[in-house]
């Protein structure tokens, strides 16, 4: 494993499979709080991405942060390649807020760059590499952070919320559509078409089987919520 940081007060350990979910879903949860978000995270939502990764190996390419004995927070590292564009290197930490200011963030984004260019550096056949990372930018620490590590924003994305539901227009869908109940075995079928749907996304790469397994794993799914069009002659 490359080698851990180093901080006075600071513990950093490798990864300890199953036993850390119950963790590092706290950890999001605390991180999330703190930026206004949210999300809460559970141990089996955790477990439904880390038993179908893709592209990243735990027991290497993550670190988790304790203080105390007290796991605080942590950072994964993978990679993509975009469909018809560059292989791209990505980074996220998650720091429960109680615990900033102490040098924590600086020490694990040191630790993913460095982690990231010897995976890079493996892969000549990537005609283009980039890093990547994604934040809150209501998050001013982090923002300040990533910002002297030397990225640059290249796009945003925005989360909306609509007061109620219960005043919205009806609408016909058009003729020879029609929605149907979600079985079991159409679930194949709505995640492919799903993923043709954002083909051609910003940043968008090829799915694999393991993404699929990660689409059945998660708990969360409730396909009685789902609205789904169907066209029998497409």
């Amino acid at each position: 494993m490359t080698e851990l940081p180093t901080l006075p007060g600071v513990d950093f350990r490798a990864f300890r499979g199953p036993a850390d979910y119950p963790e590092l879903a706290r950890i999001i949860t605390a991180h999330s709080k703190g930026e206004g978000d949210d999300r809460v995270e559970t141990a089996e939502g955790i477990a439904s991405g880390y038993d179908h990764l893709d592209n990243c190996d735990p027991s290497r390419d993550l670190v988790v942060v304790e203080v105390d004995g007290r796991a605080v927070g942590y950072t994964r590292v993978f990679w993509e390649q975009e469909a018809g564009g560059p292989r791209v290197y990505r980074m996220f930490c998650f720091l429960d807020p109680a615990y900033g200011g102490r040098g924590i963030g600086s020490a694990l984004v040191e630790w993913d760059i460095h982690r990231l260019r010897e995976i890079a550096a493996e892969h000549d056949d990537a005609p283009e590499q980039l890093f990547e990372t994604w934040l809150n930018d209501k998050n001013v620490a982090a923002t300040a952070l990533i910002r002297g590590a030397g990225f640059e924003p290249i796009t945003y994305s925005a989360t909306m919320v609509r007061p109620s539901v219960d005043d919205l227009p009806n609408h016909r869908l058009p003729e020879g559509l029609e929605i149907r109940p979600v079985r079991e075995e159409d679930l194949r079928t709505i995640w492919e078409a799903d993923v043709e749907a954002f083909r051609d996304h910003w940043g968008g790469s090829e799915p694999t089987e393991e993404s699929y397994q990660r689409f059945l794993a998660y708990p969360y799914n409730d396909p009685t919520l789902w609205k789904i069009a169907w066209d029998d002659e497409g």
